[in-house]
């Protein structure tokens, strides 16, 4: 592993601090070369821990990211084209709308040595989607009624009912288990000693803390993902931005991500690092929550004219130039525009205070009022929206709190208002951004049967131009209820060692197995 080059070395996390120390890191350390490619080793940090490596219960794009090193899913998808391509199966046909056939690769073998068939398939789809297994995201198992083994080589995935949507999944989401051993060490053995059929291969586990992978010489040849090439890949955890900045300019790390938009500037100062912005499937959004049965307390957002007027209220093309920043753009529709099945341009809120004042006190509210609004990231955009609200008489008081505490009040039914994001687990068909969004009884904010049953008919229409306009038809309602304020897409910033030849992706999957030295 890397030798540390700066003993006792502390980032400083104040803004100017932080500039004094990159400057004077720069003339340190501009000329040297990173030890990462020297010792063929590729040092990774994020900020999120991984509290399992048993796949199935971790709900991070970071553990999607481990999961498609050291697993494999059945299907891959292109991160470019989004086109679907055999990985674990060589085929597939649906035999009917809830039978799914697959026709499996031959000669791969798993970390252990041993092959990989269908039952292994078969043993890994039963288990997760067995409500007693409790796997973490329940709606990508959910749908499997049943895997049934058909031959040395080939499953049928029964589904419960007609889903033509779980193609993305199957690309993204379910890795296959080996099922001697899965079978045998259970959740905690496997979490310490992961074993799949992916390109790397668990040399080390610390779990929440480091994992050391080592590439998979014996990884199958024709495959979408290909034969890896970097040695080593070394993961760590570090909470804070500004530690992980040290590390990268120090050369103890050669790639760090989700940085801020002035993190990434002073690190675009120092030599030998790339700092790159891309454009992720994540997107910025406010939520009102107007339903009666669910708030435990009446509020104005119940009115739709109250909603639309601070439609008007919010200047997000000042948020995305001033906050945003980026590769970030204003967002006009209810998921990400790149998404299978997303509709853009469904509205078009311009920046128009006097409007919204005028629809406010049309609505019984010419004074405005006073309203809560949580929030678990990006503060500075939130305390923006709030400002703006000020200016048209609405007091938004700020309720700043990591995720899972805010979850519970949003079961709690104390949100009528948030400024949150969703990225969809890696995911890019908008059928899992609509059944999350507007099905699931903890977000929905319409409560409407109609939009149910659309979502419901795009998941089992059988050609996409039909899903397309069921969900069209979503999108069109939702519009019509002002149910969200579309902010902005989310650039995730990226700054790794100038001899790693990497590429991000808008799903925000690191795939590591297609990076290489150079």
């Amino acid at each position: 592993m890397k030798k540390a080059r700066l003993q006792g070395f502390k980032v400083i996390a104040s803004g100017c601090a932080l500039g004094v120390t990159v400057m004077v890191l720069s003339s340190m350390f501009g000329a040297q070369a990173f030890a990462g490619k020297a010792d063929d080793t590729l040092n990774v940090i994020w900020q999120r821990e991984l509290t399992s490596y048993d796949f199935y219960f971790v709900n991070v794009i970071e553990g999607t990211s481990m999961s498609c090193l050291i697993c494999d899913t059945l299907i891959d998808r292109d991160p470019e084209t989004q086109e679907y391509r055999p990985l674990l199966a060589t085929s597939w046909k649906w035999r009917t709308p809830t039978q799914l056939e697959f026709q499996l690769r031959q000669g791969v073998k798993f970390h252990d040595g041993q092959d990989f068939t269908a039952d292994d398939v078969a043993y890994t789809l039963n288990w997760a989607s067995d409500p007693a297994t409790k796997a973490i995201k329940q709606q990508v198992v959910n749908w499997i009624d049943k895997v049934e083994k058909t031959g040395p080589h080939s499953v049928i995935i029964h589904l419960k009912k007609p889903n033509r949507s779980v193609i993305d999944l199957l690309a993204v989401g379910l890795p296959i288990y080996p099922k001697e051993y899965h079978s045998r060490v259970g959740t905690k053995g496997f979490s310490e000693k992961p074993i799949g059929t992916g390109p790397y291969r668990a040399v080390s586990i610390q779990v929440g803390t480091s994992a050391l992978l080592e590439k998979n010489d014996q990884y199958f040849s024709g495959g979408p993902k290909g034969k890896p090439t970097i040695g080593k890949i070394f993961v760590r955890h570090l909470k804070e931005a500004n530690i992980a900045m040290g590390e990268l300019m120090t050369g103890r790390a050669d790639w760090i991500w989700q940085l801020s938009a002035d993190q990434a500037e002073q690190l675009e100062r120092i030599p030998k690092v790339t700092v790159e912005y891309a454009e992720s499937n994540r997107i910025a959004y406010l939520h009102f929550q107007p339903r009666k049965e669910i708030l435990t307390a009446a509020s104005p957002v119940m009115d739709v004219r109250v909603r639309e007027a601070m439609s008007y209220a919010v200047n997000r093309d000042a948020i995305v130039k001033h906050l945003a920043k980026g590769k970030s753009r204003r967002l006009d529709s209810y998921c990400y525009p790149k998404m299978i099945g997303c509709l853009d341009g469904v509205v078009n809120y311009q920046y128009d205070p006097a409007r919204a004042k005028k629809m406010l006190e049309e609505a019984g509210y010419p004074n405005g009022f006073s309203i809560d609004i949580y929030a678990y990231r990006d503060r500075p955009v939130t305390e923006a929206v709030i400002g703006d609200l000020k200016k048209v008489g609405i007091e938004a008081k700020l309720n700043f709190m990591q995720y899972a505490a805010l979850y519970q009040h949003l079961v709690a039914g104390d949100v009528a208002l948030q400024h949150t994001t969703w990225g969809g687990y890696g995911l890019m068909d908008v059928a899992w951004t609509l059944q999350t969004e507007f099905m699931d009884p903890v977000f929905d904010p319409t409560g409407d049967p109609e939009i149910h049953a659309l979502v419901a008919r795009g998941h089992t229409a059988e050609t996409q131009s039909e899903r397309n306009e069921f969900y069209a038809q979503v999108f069109r309602k939702v519009a019509k209820g002002y149910y969200w304020i579309p902010l902005y897409t989310v650039t995730d910033v990226y700054a790794y060692s100038g001899d790693l030849d990497y590429k991000a992706h808008r799903d925000g999957i690191n795939r590591f197995y297609l990076a290489r030295w150079k």
